[in-house]
């Protein structure tokens, strides 16, 4: 399975040329250009569109959990008139049996027990420079353990550097089927939120047994883990949610159906499930879920706006291409152009966003149209001076 190489790393250097199009050949690729800049402005419209009208919902329902919350002091037995309810309870995580993985004789008590593995791989790294005729990218190969199969029939030299294709062992992740705080089973979605996984380490094992060398941290499938060959395996186990003894508190927020916690379905039609490492009160679980909420929501914003101007970027090349050849009147027209690209998608943007907000806010939709329109008004403010018109001058020389 290993292979010895050669050198642990090395790299070369490869020169591509680019000729500089035909002007009819860059106005063909700029027409395929824009076709694609088209895909991306509808795009967009769907991005800003979705993600308003999932924030506004989301927002709705933490609203009504803050309202209808209900604290649980007692977790020895659920109570019928809790029953459908949105409840908060916190307590140490308890598990009924070990996890364990039969290949390694590995157990832990645990919610949730990580095999990972890793191979020593070639990897390739790339770094260019171009200019204005040709591209010069160096390909650097290093060795390196890496969790998951690199292809080496995309490098640019495989020869030399050829890797496994498949990997002896895979990675896993075993899951309790019956994970519970106090007398409240955890559904499958509150238990993928249990993701803090920890390393687990080994003390007083053998150095080596079956062809596995084991330490503190890994299980090698190697000879010699300080020097290994390529094809090599490395095996760490990770843990969340620590049960049995000095077992781990959480704090959840879920529907109680019957001695189950479950997904809530708020009115807004989105369903609320809430899971925090610690003992945190329901007023601050729902608080981080807010602040969680606003740093998606303008992550997509800003994702939606720049899909709109790669996609204004794309229609405008044709104008671009015909004057391609004048490097003055060229790079004059690139800044115009991104300007006003910057300026459009941006107002753009802000329309779609306030179109959403419409069902929701109409006030906010108003204010939204405002900020949407300050970017053309800029522009048409601050727009170069033409020259007089006949009107204008006989009006200035009287």
């Amino acid at each position: 399975m290993a292979t010895s190489p050669a050198k642990s790393k090395d790299s070369h250097v490869k020169k591509t040329s680019h000729p500089k199009p035909s002007l009819l050949t860059g106005l063909r690729q700029s027409a395929l250009g824009v076709g694609l800049g088209v895909l991306l402005c509808f795009a967009s419209f769907f991005l800003l569109f979705c993600n308003e009208g999932q924030a506004a919902k989301m927002a709705a329902a933490l609203e009504e959990g803050r309202a209808t919350v209900l604290p649980l002091s007692r977790l020895d037995a659920p109570s019928q008139a809790n029953e459908g309810g949105l409840v908060h309870i916190s307590g140490p995580l308890s598990t009924q049996q070990v996890l364990h993985d039969p290949n390694y004789d590995v157990k832990v008590y645990a919610v949730k027990l990580k095999r990972q593995v890793e191979m020593f791989q070639w990897v390739e790294h790339e770094d260019s420079s171009t200019s204005e005729d040709d591209t010069h990218t160096r390909y650097t190969y290093s060795t390196e353990w890496r969790p998951d199969v690199v292809n080496s029939r995309n490098f640019d030299r495989e020869i030399g550097h050829e890797n496994p294709s498949i990997m002896a062992v895979e990675s896993k992740v075993a899951t309790s089927p019956a994970a519970r705080v106090g007398s409240f089973f955890l559904s499958p979605d509150l238990l993928e939120k249990i993701d803090w996984f920890e390393p687990l380490t080994f003390d007083g094992v053998p150095p080596a047994t079956d062809g596995v060398i084991v330490t503190d941290a890994y299980h090698y499938h190697s000879s010699n883990p300080h020097n290994p060959l390529v094809g090599d395996l490395r095996v760490s186990f990770l843990f969340a949610g620590k049960s049995g003894n000095n077992a781990e508190q959480v704090s959840v927020v879920a529907r109680q159906a019957e001695s189950e916690l479950q997904p809530y379905r708020t009115k807004s039609g989105h369903m609320l499930a809430l899971l925090s490492r610690g003992m945190v009160s329901a007023q601050v679980m729902l608080e981080k879920e807010q602040k969680n909420l606003v740093m998606y929501a303008w992550a997509m914003r800003v994702i939606g706006w720049l899909l709109m101007y790669l996609g204004l970027s794309l229609m405008t090349r044709p104008l671009q291409s015909l004057v391609s050849w004048v490097p003055f009147v060229r790079e004059c027209m690139n800044v115009g152009l991104s300007l006003f690209c910057g300026a459009l998608s941006l107002s753009i943007s802000l329309l779609v966003v306030a179109l959403a907000w419409l069902v929701f806010h109409p006030l906010i939709t108003v204010l939204l149209i405002s900020l949407a329109l300050l970017p053309l008004w800029f522009c048409y403010w601050y727009r170069p001076a033409g020259p007089p018109t006949p009107r204008e001058d006989a009006k200035k020389n009287y």
